[in-house]
Formats: structure tokens, C-alpha cells, sequence
């Protein structure tokens, strides 16, 4: 007998010990990077000047990031472009996150996900919001092994140790670079399945350089004319609409 098992993201639970995938009514398709391809803001993190991937190192976990919600995206990424903004083909992405079995992701304000970027895959854990101001927070990124079974096999792990897929963010994301007050910005203009449209701001940050990077955010943020900032996730938005 065949089981069925309800679809809540990508992943799906075991099956005869197979962790197996499984697909979403109206999901956008995923294929615009290559395989292990993942340069900024196609899966969050940035290239060396190679285009190799530069991962973090626990000199720079912090993530400084300000994100708003707009109708439309061409006046704020022309407003960009005349701020030396550099824009890069737009990626799809498909995000799937995963319950703790001990604790209340939505509690302590955490999230561990399996993002998918064409044939590359990334597992990221991201701590709780550090200030009122700005979406700031520890991040931890790795890259898993490209293609489809890589990420299963990596799934199977998260399930034996008691991890549960949630949901999963679709989104269509067309990803910039800038400097400004002397850090690199990263813009990330984000077409979400089911939520909306929003352009993110992001800076890397250190210990020594988190005030400084925030106040570059925030600056960049008036500059643009941004005000009205959503801090809640993508997950959260998601989750929201799920439920009307």
C-alpha cells in the first residue's frame, strides 16, 4: 500500500526510511544557478573575486539587515541604480525550514533552513534579532553537496535527529551590490510567492564593526526614502497568509 503524506514543504518525512521530495501546487521552478554556484544574495552570501565561494568565518556572524514591503520594485531598484547599485540576473530560491524537537523556533526567534539555488544547496541557522532598529543577527551558513540527493541525504540527518520540515518560501530574487560608508551592501529585490514584494538591504558584520555597519543600513534606508521596515520573516508572512 502506497502511503500519503500531507505536503508542508520540499521535504517530506520518511517512507519506508527513504526520505523523499516532494513538490508544491504553484511553485515557482528552480534552475537559475549552477551547479555549486552561489555568488551574494543568490543564496546570501557573497564571491571572492574569482566568483569562488567566500563563506563566512566566525570573524563576521553577524547579518545587518533591513527589509520593506512595496507594491512595485522599479522605482526603489532605479533608485539603487543611481546609487551604484550593480544588479545580477534574478535567481529563484526555495527555502525550506525545519522545527526544532526540543524548542519553539517561534519562541527564541531562530530558524534553520535548506535553501536550494538551482543544483546547490546551503543549511543556515540564524539566532534571534539583537536590536529593535535593524533585523541583526547571527548567521551560520555552509554549503551541503549540489543536487537533489545531497539535500535528501542531508534531510535524512535532520529527521533522525528529530527535525521536521515546516514550510517552504518560494521566491523569485534579483540580487545587487553597492558600497556605501564603506561596507559592501548587499540588495536582495524579492518577488515572494504568496506575500509580496520587498527589497532587502544587508551588511556582514563583526563584533568590532556591528555599529558602524547598522548605522550604514539604516542611513542607506533614509536615503531611499524607506520607512515603513517589516521585521517579521518571510516565514512569518508566510505562515500568516497560510492561515486566512
Amino acid at each position: 500500500m502506497t502511503e500519503t503524506l500531507p505536503v508542508v514543504s520540499g521535504f517530506a518525512g520518511p517512507v519506508g526510511n527513504v526520505f523523499r521530495t516532494v513538490s508544491i501546487a504553484k511553485a515557482w521552478p528552480v534552475g537559475n544557478a549552477g551547479a555549486g554556484t552561489c555568488e551574494k544574495n543568490a543564496c546570501g552570501r557573497k564571491t571572492d573575486a574569482a566568483g569562488k565561494n567566500a563563506w563566512p568565518t566566525n570573524h563576521m556572524p553577524y547579518e545587518v539587515e533591513l527589509k520593506f514591503a512595496l507594491a512595485v520594485l522599479a522605482e526603489i531598484r532605479e533608485a539603487l541604480v543611481e546609487l551604484g547599485t550593480v544588479f545580477e540576473p534574478p535567481v529563484d530560491q526555495s527555502d525550506t525550514y525545519f522545527r526544532h524537537p526540543q524548542r519553539d523556533f517561534a519562541v527564541t526567534d531562530e530558524a534553520l533552513r535548506v535553501r536550494q539555488v538551482g543544483q546547490a544547496n546551503y543549511v543556515t541557522y540564524k539566532g534571534p534579532k539583537l536590536d529593535l532598529q535593524t533585523k541583526t543577527r547571527r548567521e551560520l551558513e555552509l554549503p551541503i553537496g549540489p543536487g537533489t540527493a545531497a539535500r535528501e541525504q542531508f534531510g535524512e540527518i535532520l529527521l533522525a535527529l528529530g527535525f521536521s520540515p515546516m514550510f517552504t518560501i518560494r521566491k523569485r530574487r534579483e540580487p545587487g551590490v553597492m558600497a556605501w560608508q564603506g561596507f559592501t551592501i548587499h540588495i536582495a529585490l524579492d518577488e515572494v510567492e504568496r506575500v509580496g514584494s520587498f527589497v532587502e538591504l544587508e551588511a556582514a558584520a563583526d563584533d568590532g564593526s556591528l555599529a558602524a555597519a547598522r548605522s550604514a543600513v539604516l542611513s542607506l534606508a533614509e536615503t531611499l526614502q524607506l520607512t515603513e521596515q517589516e521585521r517579521r520573516s518571510y516565514l512569518e508572512l508566510a505562515l500568516l497568509e497560510n492561515s486566512k
